[in-house]
């Protein structure tokens, strides 16, 4: 669908912006309303209703975008404007334009005549002009191109509405489970999934948790079948509950294919015996 810019946000702020170049020059646009729906325009200026900052604006452009490429010793042979350096300003400016019914300017005429002075203090006059023309507006045809006895091969890049979990994740992942002790952090048990089965739609996975030789009173031993299934978001989720009858509702598996890692996020309320289930990053054991 196609969108008008001039609705765009940023277009306030270059009307903001036109607003302090022209200041009260748009009281001096006549404006007629044609028997089509179109407007025509029309401005004359002279050097005293110009104001101050743009005459600043059109000097700067005209030093820096009217370049001459060292061709100042071959002005008069190549028919060049003369190169103002100093005192430039618009001495008279004229604008005729036509907007059409639905609010685009098809055309758009600009003349003016700057004034200024050389790199030897002599003046010069310059006229300058501008045309800008938009037509043929909605008028292009895309026709559709005859395959007709021609040899065609097709191509799917993707048929799927959501991404293949690749099989390559099946595998084993681990992340310690660790404790804050006397300003030491001590490594007390480990958690591990053992993906066994990756297809379009589902994860078949055991879930572990274990814990080191003397440290078992940090937590309970856990083995559990984590069965996730995509959702019509293309999420993969799973259900859980716990010793005590809670459900963990919506836990989701997803892989980071850049470090070839899982995480696994638990949502739903999670009681204090579960607290060792919540590590949320897991590692890929290479063995």
């Amino acid at each position: 669908m196609t969108t008008n810019p001039f609705k765009e946000p940023q277009v306030k702020d270059l009307e903001r912006i036109a607003d302090a170049l022209v200041g009260n020059l748009k009281d001096s646009i006549v404006i007629n309303e044609n028997g089509d729906g179109s407007k025509s325009l029309t401005s004359s200026l002279n050097e005293t209703q110009i104001p101050s900052l743009v005459n600043a604006v059109v000097s700067y452009y005209y030093k820096t975008s009217v370049r001459y490429n060292n061709l100042e010793n071959r002005v008069n042979k190549l028919g060049l404007p003369p190169k103002l350096k100093d005192d430039i300003y618009i001495k008279e400016g004229k604008m005729n334009s036509t907007i059409d019914k639905y609010g685009a300017i098809t055309n758009l005429r600009i003349s003016c005549i700057v004034v200024g002075k050389d790199e030897d203090g002599k003046s010069h006059e310059v006229s300058l002009e501008m045309l800008f023309k938009l037509y043929d507006i909605n008028s292009t045809i895309v026709k559709k191109p005859s395959l007709e006895g021609k040899k065609v091969q097709v191509e799917k890049l993707y048929d799927k509405k959501y991404p293949e979990i690749s099989p390559a994740y099946i595998g084993k992942y681990k992340s310690d489970i660790v404790i804050n002790s006397d300003n030491k952090i001590i490594k007390v048990g480990e958690r591990t999934i053992d993906i066994t089965n990756i297809d379009e739609n589902a994860i078949t996975a055991k879930f572990k948790v274990e814990y080191l030789k003397g440290y078992e009173k940090q937590g309970k031993n856990k083995e559990i079948t984590l069965t996730a299934k995509r959702n019509s978001d293309g999420q993969m989720l799973f259900e859980y509950s716990n010793d005590s009858g809670t459900k963990i509702t919506n836990g989701q598996f997803w892989f980071n294919s850049q470090t070839a890692g899982l995480n696994l996020g638990w949502s739903g309320t999670i009681s204090d015996e579960d607290n060792n289930m919540l590590g949320n990053l897991y590692y890929r054991v290479f063995e």
